[in-house]
């Protein structure tokens, strides 16, 4: 009702607005008109100076092959804004798919003081180089925690957070032995690093941690290595959960058949998750459904 309300006022004031603007056209002038004088405008490209509202650039890929993932945030910050009566606030989008040296560089030049995102980690390396210099806060949509101090900020779930969390509920049913396979790459060298943190923390063993190339060939050596390493209790699959699935079969028949599966925050994005039988009963840390569909 409250938001109906607004409606009707708006077009109230619209209406009102209109009969004034009626009535004033009627009005019969006293003399010749006078011929209107030159009118200055601000070039196109410059947003007008609005000193009443505090400027806040989105920095997202708006066209190219993240373009739906870019929208879908800018929509979603444009309707928070709407959503808590953001009057003082001013949002404005800035297509990083078109270079984000040039994106970031626009923002600042249209007096904008706050910098959200960009979405890629790359993209967040450049654009931190020219935050930086002028002073202006980033808040990074990206999960690297290296990327962050010096005024940017991460905002994204590290998985840090996950591998803390999985291996505080694995000790807390009685476990110490863990083992993991992760691939090569920065998500995994951030997944292990985090791994080992969390079991050292939490008065655990790593048993042993076998990384890979990501194809069907590595992920079975590397499988096979763990296997000869010894038993583990828990055993982290720090990849996709299509890949666990490939995985877990060839670890139960060949060394360790009754070893807890664990998984990332990665496994939460396969919307299939629940027919993948080799990974029923898994554990894996990651953001209740709930809680991300009320954000």
């Amino acid at each position: 009702m409250d938001e109906l309300r607004g409606r009707r006022l708006v077009l109230n004031a619209l209406v009102i607005g209109g009969g004034l603007l009626l009535a004033g056209c009627a009005v019969v002038p006293k003399g010749p008109p006078k011929t209107p004088g030159p009118v200055d405008l601000p070039p196109v490209d410059v947003l007008p100076v609005d000193p009443g509202r505090h400027r806040i650039a989105l920095l997202l890929p708006l066209t190219g092959p993240n373009a739906g993932v870019g929208n879908s945030i800018a929509n979603a910050a444009n309707m928070a804004v709407l959503d808590t009566g953001g009057l003082k606030m001013r949002l404005t989008s800035y297509d990083t798919a078109l270079g984000t040296e040039a994106a970031v560089t626009k923002a600042l030049a249209d007096g904008n003081r706050v910098i959200l995102g960009p979405l890629l980690v790359e993209d967040v390396k450049i654009a931190a180089e020219v935050t930086r210099k002028a002073r202006v806060p980033l808040i990074s949509y990206a999960n690297d925690v290296s990327l962050g101090g010096k005024g940017v900020y991460v905002m994204g779930f590290t998985p840090g957070q996950s591998m803390d969390r999985i291996v505080g509920y694995v000790r807390a049913k009685g476990m110490t032995r863990f083992a993991a396979l992760v691939p090569m790459g920065p998500y995994g060298d951030a997944a292990l690093a985090g791994f080992r943190s969390a079991i050292a923390a939490q008065g655990g063993t790593l048993v042993t941690a076998q990384t890979y190339d990501r194809n069907a060939g590595a992920i079975m050596g590397a499988v096979a290595r763990l296997n000869r390493a010894g038993t583990a209790q828990a055993i982290l699959i720090a990849d996709s959960a299509k890949t666990a699935v490939q995985a877990v079969p060839v670890l139960r028949r060949n060394g360790n058949p009754t070893a807890h599966i664990l998984g990332t925050e990665l496994w939460n994005a396969d919307s299939n998750l629940a027919l993948a039988r080799p990974i029923h009963g898994a554990w894996f840390a990651s953001v209740s459904d709930g809680v991300y569909n009320q954000f």
